[in-house]
């Protein structure tokens, strides 16, 4: 009963770090053919982000904070696997430069065989 469960907190956990590194993937396609507007437009939002960040620019909508409370929580496998969603959704941002790095290297190789020799 407890390794069904385990399983389906992997399974959930797993949801969120596949769809990282299809992310990823995606975002490296739109790099290589769109490089230059998004870099401009990324130097744009830092700019316009530190502007916030002194005060000098001020948005509402940043300030806004918003939650989710189940009354109802799911339980069983179901349950087990919201947990493991919300539990990697929580996490990514601590263990976020590590993933980088090995998603960054894992994008350079042609195929999962050749990242283990």
């Amino acid at each position: 009963m407890a390794l069904r469960h385990a399983v389906a907190f992997l399974a959930g956990f797993s949801i969120v770090f596949l769809a990282l590194g299809a992310l990823v993937e995606s975002a490296s396609i739109v790099l290589t053919t769109y490089g230059t507007p998004v870099r401009i437009i990324g130097g744009l939002m830092v700019l316009v982000l530190g502007l916030f960040t002194l005060g000098v620019l001020r948005f509402n909508a940043l300030y806004l904070e918003r939650r989710i409370h189940l009354k109802n929580k799911p339980a069983g496998y179901l349950g087990s696997g919201v947990v493991g969603l919300a539990f990697a959704a929580g996490w990514t941002p601590c263990m976020g430069p590590i993933l980088a790095g090995v998603l960054f290297m894992a994008a350079q190789k042609p195929s999962l065989g050749s990242l283990c020799f």
